[in-house]
């Protein structure tokens, strides 16, 4: 069965799919120019083709899976950090946590999706930034301490990666004072990766897990009433002939 973590997964999965295309297209760039009522292209040389790009999940648990799944889907080849095997999700290779900058080396983004423990704490510092490719892209749908506190920041004034898209911070809401409000390349969302209409997408989901269990619960009522309706008919015959 499928717990809402399991919906939860799908949904932020989704996010980061849009935030993929989003960043390798320049999508967002394009939302800063209609701001301004500038009809503008970026330079050709800018967007590129998600197809064929690289992808490395730190983090192939339930959230990671579903970000696996649909990034593969996309046709990027993709790999993943965990800190224990993982098979089944179609993975070109899997690196132990402690490989992370090796892991990281050859993608065009990365994606943080483990969850938070003291191991994961400050995982991503600035020499997983510095092994990083400098048109690679981070996108953070996790937890903003799994992020070493201002490496980010400084990994993109050095030019150490092309972007960010950022959902999770060390400081919720994001300061005003936070360079990241400014940068270009960088897309923040407010932790909302998961968020969706949650009471249409779950009755949906539990009508799929439940719909047996109802037609059997159905069946149960019906014979029951059929059962009813015969004692019915039973009492009236008897009633009848009493007369």
């Amino acid at each position: 069965m499928t717990n809402s973590t399991g919906i939860a997964g799908d949904l932020v999965a989704e996010t980061v799919t849009g935030l993929v295309i989003s960043l390798s297209k320049g999508l967002h760039r394009y939302r800063d120019k209609q701001n301004d009522s500038e009809w503008e292209r970026l330079s050709w040389q800018r967007p590129f083709e998600v197809s064929g790009s690289s992808a490395c999940v730190v983090g192939v648990g339930e959230l990671g899976g579903s970000v696996v799944s649909r990034l593969g889907v996309l046709g990027m080849a993709v790999e993943g950090v965990d800190i224990r095997p993982v098979s089944g999700l179609g993975l070109d290779r899997v690196y132990d946590a402690s490989r992370i900058e090796t892991a990281v080396s050859d993608a065009r983004f990365v994606v943080l999706t483990t969850p938070l423990t003291e191991a994961t704490r400050g995982l991503v510092d600035d020499d997983v930034f510095a092994a990083m490719q400098d048109d690679a892209y981070l996108v953070n749908v996790s937890r903003g301490e799994i992020v070493a506190p201002g490496a980010l920041e400084a990994a993109l004034n050095d030019d150490e990666l092309a972007g960010a898209a950022v959902d999770v911070f060390h400081e919720e809401p994001l300061p005003e004072e936070s360079k990241l409000w400014s940068m270009d390349e960088v897309i923040v969302t407010p932790h909302a990766a998961a968020q969706a209409n949650t009471t249409a997408t779950g009755s949906q989901h539990w009508s799929r897990q439940y719909r047996p269990l109802q037609r059997r619960r159905n069946s149960v009522e019906s014979g029951r009433l059929s059962r009813r309706l015969q004692l019915f008919v039973f009492d009236e015959s008897a009633c009848g002939k009493s007369e």
